[in-house]
């Protein structure tokens, strides 16, 4: 049985949020765990940089799209709150 564009879309929607969900409970989890409590607000906001890229993001000024500004930005931002951010290890 073929799956449809619209299953497909459906079922891609789906694994999306599942994984934002998992992530917002995973990060509400470990950050209080090393002493960075946070508020739903935040809890929210951090996530969703997160999962802007999911560590695809080239750290490089030659990417300069709306995507990789947008990074830097939220990256900028977690710096300014006392977070540590560092460059991604290169998949193999």
């Amino acid at each position: 049985m073929m799956q449809t564009r619209l299953s497909s879309l459906i079922e891609a929607v789906i694994n999306v949020a599942i994984g934002f969900v998992v992530s917002l409970v995973i990060t509400a989890l470990v950050l209080p765990a090393y002493g960075h409590d946070v508020t739903w607000s935040q809890n929210l906001q951090i996530t969703g940089i997160f999962s802007l890229e999911d560590g695809k993001y080239r750290w490089s000024e030659e990417y300069d799209t709306d995507e990789a500004t947008a990074i830097r930005a939220a990256i900028k931002l977690l710096k300014a709150n006392g977070y540590r951010v560092t460059q991604p290890k290169e998949h193999a």
